[in-house]
């Protein structure tokens, strides 16, 4: 085409470029494209081109070819005479794609203004029909395909994304219905005909997240206006808009002096190819879509792997050697970008946070959120071997200490650890699910969250306000740091200043008496012990008997009986060896008089009393080592039993079950070794007893005091046997009062009774030292287990033995011996 005459090459194309450059190679005019210039023919030189103009004003009626009409003079550019309407005038209300070329120019500013359109009506006549079918949108399903990449309602490829739903063109008035279009309903929406019309249906518009992580976008939800007004950033507006007609005056334009030349009619111009970015943008997103869903199906391997090895060590038979080194102590499990001045809801599995407009003061932050499995503060528990008798540390499973060491509450539930970049310092929510595990719940009042350090060893109680809803524990939290946690807990309604007396009154008062009780003990034979040395050291008086090292073995029994319930806080170990060691050593005190009278009751295969002495302590030497070799074997199995080389440790249910069920059975089977130990001593103080008896030829007092010795201790240690056979049994839930009695009549009575009698002898003995030792040995007196240190006349090859000489413990053959 020519540049100053378009219509000049229409007839004769082959001859276009001879005609257009005829005549004067320059003319004077001015283009809108660049290319196609009106040609003010009345000019003919430069000069004049340049000083002049003219005046073009809009043309929406006719099809000229050009946008404006130009008028020579620029004179009479006048806005009453030359403006024109931007829409035609007999458009009813239907859009200019939806009208013939032939419309009604409007003639005054009134008329244009009243013409227009609504903007639904030009997508209702898209389908060349003057209405179309609204269908609902659909919803992706979180088994459907679109599960992960698509997270609100939509509309298929095809159809057209309106306020209420999606308008589909395959679907005429008849088959707009319900079962014709599968269940996505179907109305048939008409031409919108008035600005009242179009723009009276109202809905909520509200900002929602577009498809994988692209940035925020609007849709009108089906919310009332009320509900609308109540929504975080939700405007209550008109559905469509009405395009009305826009009345615009002419303008002025500059003429150019330009050479004639031949121009294309089409011209290639420099715009974006939708096409081809369409197709970049698809592949884009079909690989970046791919990549998320690996990198998705990886991270939710890993977090299920993680999950498989705490669920193998917590519940497995056979835990992987693995279980706990691969898998962190917090796992993550959801990541989101909340930002200031709007609300976000972050859902990790059963657990979710939810900030509000307030909780950043300004731009955005990372948020990263992780579970954190509650198996990890199980706690050590408390071990049952060697006798758990009175509880006052009240502990249990998922315990929570204050800062005295005094168990405040308990955990009812997994923690969240959040991580951030940049501190939250308004309020925001945190709602955690409540899991048995399996803790004792029923003493405590309180629900609360705690907070756990790095290594998450430790947990504090954090005083907030929480709201139980339904199996959701959940509390509005004012600040937080850049890494903080949160467990449910329930605890102590004053659990800072709960003491160890306030929870467990009734066990440290019997303990406390049980103290006092063993205290004296360990005073009095001490004491005791301590007078016998001072005659035998300086006065020079007594020999070294029986009954003193009875006496040693009873003052270190008592003294260990008075450390073990003294101290409040004791690990399993302590707890083992304060227990067991001191009913040995209560074995041992009594074995020795067992094993003299095994000794004496057998005199007639003897005919020197050193010999006695000699065998007599060779039974003692060998029941006490069985006594303890089994203590040694229960003691190393304890051990055993009580470390785990599991990498759980002490996460894992599975590890702690099994272990506390060896030790439960270790704990029956020393209980069995006790009472089997008692019933022996018991019996053997019967038998040994009324054996004695039967061979002593005089002295009614000493049988007496043998058979009463006999008794007390035959019926104390049988006491003793079913004391520490129910004991066992209550070991897990220890009841105070009866282990208090068992104590008392068991332990106490017999321990006193023989420490008195042993006292009450020394002080008979010692009124009489001036006596000698000859004169001494006339009056046969027994102390035989402590009541009374008595001689025993019998006859063996026309000897006289002595019982005072067999408890003597002068070495045989050294001087003074007889």
């Amino acid at each position: 085409s020519c540049n100053w005459d378009r219509n000049l090459c229409s007839n004769n194309a082959s001859q276009c470029n001879q005609d257009c450059l005829l005549g004067d190679p320059q003319f004077c005019g001015f283009s809108e494209d660049g290319s196609l210039f009106y040609n003010a023919e009345s000019i003919n030189t430069s000069d004049s081109c340049l000083s002049s103009s003219v005046c073009v004003f809009p043309n929406v009626t006719k099809d000229s070819g050009l946008e404006f009409v130009v008028i020579d003079s620029s004179q009479s550019c006048d806005a009453t005479t030359m403006s024109g309407c931007s829409l035609a005038c007999d458009l009813n209300s239907l859009p200019p794609s939806a009208t013939p070329s032939d419309r009604t120019e409007c003639l005054d500013k009134a008329s244009c203004e009243a013409s227009g359109y609504c903007s639904i009506n030009e997508i209702l006549t898209g389908g060349g029909e003057q209405g179309a079918c609204l269908l609902d949108r659909v919803l992706p399903s979180s088994l459907s395909a679109y599960d992960g990449f698509i997270d609100y309602p939509f509309c298929f490829l095809g159809e057209v994304s309106v306020a209420k739903g999606c308008i589909n063109y395959d679907y005429n008035e008849i088959d707009c219905n319900d079962d014709a279009t599968e269940g996505r309903g179907g109305t048939w929406l008409t031409v919108l005909t008035s600005k009242e019309n179009c723009e009276g249906p109202k809905g909520c518009l509200e900002r929602v997240i577009q498809i994988l992580g692209a940035p925020p976008t609007h849709m009108f939800s089906l919310k009332n206006e009320n509900d609308c007004a109540s929504s975080d950033g939700g405007i209550w507006k008109s559905l469509y808009t009405w395009n009305s007609g826009v009345w615009v005056g002419p303008s002025v334009r500059n003429l150019t002096w330009q050479d004639k030349r031949v121009v294309p009619k089409n011209s290639l111009a420099q715009s974006l190819n939708f096409s081809a970015v369409q197709e970049s943008f698809f592949s884009a997103l079909t690989e970046q879509t791919v990549l998320q869903e690996k990198s998705t199906a990886l991270c939710s391997r890993s977090r299920s792997e993680n999950y498989l090895n705490v669920i193998s060590c917590s519940c497995g038979l056979h835990s992987s050697d693995n279980c706990f080194s691969s898998a962190p102590l917090s796992t993550p499990v959801a990541q989101s970008k909340p930002c200031a001045l709007s609300s976000t809801v972050i859902i990790a599995e059963s657990s979710y946070i939810s900030t509000y407009n307030n909780t950043l003061s300004a731009g955005c932050s990372n948020v990263l959120l992780s579970t954190v499995s509650g198996l990890q503060f199980l706690g050590e528990g408390v071990s049952n071997v060697g006798g758990h008798f009175i509880d006052v540390r009240k502990e249990t499973n998922f315990g929570i200490q204050n800062s005295k060491g005094v168990t405040i509450g308990v955990l009812i539930g997994d923690g969240l650890a959040i991580n951030t970049d940049q501190q939250f310092t308004g309020s925001f929510r945190v709602c955690l699910p409540l899991r048995d595990l399996g803790s004792r719940t029923a003493d405590y009042s309180t629900f609360d969250f705690a907070s756990s350090n790095s290594e998450f060893s430790t947990l504090t109680p954090q005083n907030l306000p929480v709201v139980l809803n339904g199996t959701l524990l959940c509390s509005d939290v004012k600040a937080s740091n850049l890494s903080v946690s949160f467990f449910p807990i329930k605890r102590y309604s004053n659990w800072e200043t709960t003491t160890q007396f306030e929870i467990a009154r009734t066990e440290f008062i019997l303990s406390y008496i049980l103290v006092a009780l063993y205290a004296l003990i360990t005073f009095v034979s001490a004491f005791g012990f301590s007078l016998a040395m001072y005659w035998i050291l300086f006065r020079k008086t007594r020999k070294l008997l029986l009954t003193d090292y009875i006496l040693v073995f009873i003052f270190i029994f008592a003294l260990i009986r008075t450390i073990y319930f003294s101290l409040s806080n004791k690990n399993q170990a302590t707890d083992f060896i304060l227990a067991a060691l001191p009913t040995f050593l209560y074995f041992t005190s009594f074995s020795l008089v067992i094993s003299f009278w095994a000794v004496s009751s057998q005199k007639y295969l003897f005919a020197k009393p050193k010999v006695m002495i000699r065998y007599g302590m060779i039974l003692v030497f060998i029941t006490n080592g069985l006594l303890y070799l089994l203590l040694l074997i229960i003691g190393i199995l304890f051990y055993i039993f009580n470390k785990t080389s599991s990498p759980c440790g002490r996460r894992s249910v599975q590890v702690v079950q099994e272990q506390r069920q060896r030790l439960k059975e270790l704990s029956i089977a020393y209980a069995v070794i006790v009472s089997v130990v008692c019933l022996v001593f018991a019996l053997s103080f019967a038998i040994l007893g009324f054996k004695l008896v039967r061979k002593m030829t005089k002295s009614s007092g000493t049988k007496k005091a043998i058979l009463r010795i006999a008794g007390v201790f035959s019926v104390s240690f049988t006491l003793y046997s079913a004391f520490i056979i129910i004991q066992s049994v209550l070991s897990s839930n220890p009841v105070p009062a009866f282990s208090f009695v068992g104590l008392i009549v068991t332990e106490v009575v017999p321990s006193a009774y023989f420490v008195v009698s042993t006292m009450r002898y020394f002080v008979k003995q010692t009124v009489k030292s001036s006596d000698s030792r000859s004169a001494s040995r006339k009056k046969t007196k027994n102390s035989v287990s402590g009541e009374v240190e008595m001689e025993l006349k019998v006859k063996a090859d026309s000897d006289s033995l002595d019982l005072q000489d067999m408890l003597d413990m002068t070495p045989p053959d050294t001087p003074g011996r007889r």
